[in-house]
């Protein structure tokens, strides 16, 4: 009995150690190697600009090879068989009527990338704005088409999924969608001194109370006196027309004037003409089509000019630019987005890091089996004891010995 249950154990033992090793044969060790994914992105914006191709780059023999590229307009698979270095090359069109660039050196002035490599935790593993520029060829005018490289700088993880976000911005006039526009003259915020005609400082000034802003002149000569106040604002485009600006106003007697003028971007003008109403009273200038508000000048003037003596005010309540629809479209300088392009690619755990992980196994497994054994001393030793240590030592070496071969 003793003899066929000592067979028994050594069979089962050699089977789990055939078994072991016939999982460790080379054929089971292929992996499929990284790849990047893309489905493709967004291309050109509005005015012909954006991300046109990002090709990728490995290297895991020291220098740069190029895996391939991505076209904005197709799903791309790529494989990847570096794990020592990305380097990306993005080729992106550029409109230089937008800006005013005169050549390729200055239209680089109003470009920047960033890109942004996030891993499967969502934490950032590398950021970088401003890549480093490579070339610039000149097509049709006004068209001039660009390179930038970035290395992503960063270790990539086995068994980690990697998202790289690739913006690309140009500064020029750019658009967005806001509420009306209201200066309340609770404060004398963004309203600022422009100009003066025949007075001397200390015969005019501005001033809030928390509800409406005071323009008040010292007229002291029998000619033409007046000051003017400049609000500046985001200029607002009019091309749709419908834009009213109403000002709510009064003077503090019929020997001054109040009026406001609008400025357009062109440098051409509406006014109300001169105002002088003594009691709280709205005024409105129906704005100009397909130009854009620039700013607003407020007049305190004397009427009739051979007023020479006192103190004269006019009041502002509030100033307001409105449409029917309650949306305005806000004109700025700013960074507009003009392309945006996102690639995946995940990293498989290496033949190595998986026999690496057998041998480690096994050798626990041949430690834990001798710590088994001894365990109790005599008092707790029997066959069936001898019997599940020997199977975790061979089922250790197994492990260990498919590990180690290639």
């Amino acid at each position: 009995m003793y003899n066929r249950r000592n067979l028994s154990v050594i069979l089962v033992a050699f089977v789990l150690l055939v078994s072991v090793v016939a999982v460790s044969t080379p054929e089971r060790k292929v992996i499929e190697p990284p790849k990047f994914i893309i489905a493709g992105w967004d291309y050109p914006d509005e005015y012909g600009q954006g991300i046109d191709t990002i090709t990728v780059f490995g290297n895991s023999t020291g220098s740069w090879v190029s895996v391939g590229n991505f076209e904005y307009d197709e799903a791309s698979n790529l494989d990847w068989n570096s794990s020592l270095g990305i380097k990306l090359s993005v080729w992106t069109w550029f409109n230089s009527t937008l800006t005013g660039a005169g050549n390729t050196n200055e239209g680089k002035l109003y470009q920047r990338h960033n890109v942004t490599v996030t891993d499967s935790a969502e934490d950032v593993v590398f950021s970088q704005q401003n890549l480093t520029y490579s070339n610039a060829y000149t097509e049709a005018a006004p068209m001039w088409y660009y390179v930038y490289n970035v290395i992503l700088n960063f270790l990539p993880l086995e068994l980690t999924t990697y998202t790289v976000v690739v913006t690309y911005e140009v500064f020029y006039e750019g658009s967005y969608q806001g509420s009306s526009f209201i200066h309340d003259c609770s404060t004398t915020d963004d309203i600022v001194f422009d100009s003066v005609n025949n007075l001397y400082p200390g015969e005019y000034g501005i001033a809030s109370d928390g509800d409406i802003v005071e323009i008040w002149i010292t007229p002291v000569a029998t000619i033409d006196e007046y000051v003017l106040y400049k609000l500046d604002f985001t200029n607002i485009d009019t091309s749709e027309g419908g834009i009213n600006i109403t000002t709510r106003y009064m003077v503090e007697d019929t020997s001054i004037g109040f009026r406001l003028d609008v400025y357009y971007t062109d440098s051409t003008s509406d006014t109300t003409g001169l105002q002088t109403s003594l009691a709280w009273a709205n005024v409105i200038i129906i704005t100009d089509s397909n130009k854009a508000l620039d700013y607003v000048l407020i007049w305190c003037d004397d009427n009739p000019n051979s007023v020479a003596s006192g103190n004269r005010s006019v009041y502002v309540d509030y100033i307001e630019i409105t449409n029917e629809a309650g949306v305005l479209t806000y004109l700025a300088e700013q960074w507009n987005n003009a392309g945006e392009a996102t690639l995946w690619f995940s990293v498989p755990m290496h033949p190595w890091g998986l026999n690496a992980l057998l041998i480690l196994l096994g050798m626990i497994l041949v430690v834990l089996s001798g710590v088994y054994l001894v365990k109790g001393g005599r008092s707790e030793a029997s066959m069936n004891k001898v019997f599940y240590a020997l199977v975790m030592f061979m089922l250790g070496w197994g492990l260990v010995i498919g590990g180690i071969l290639p």
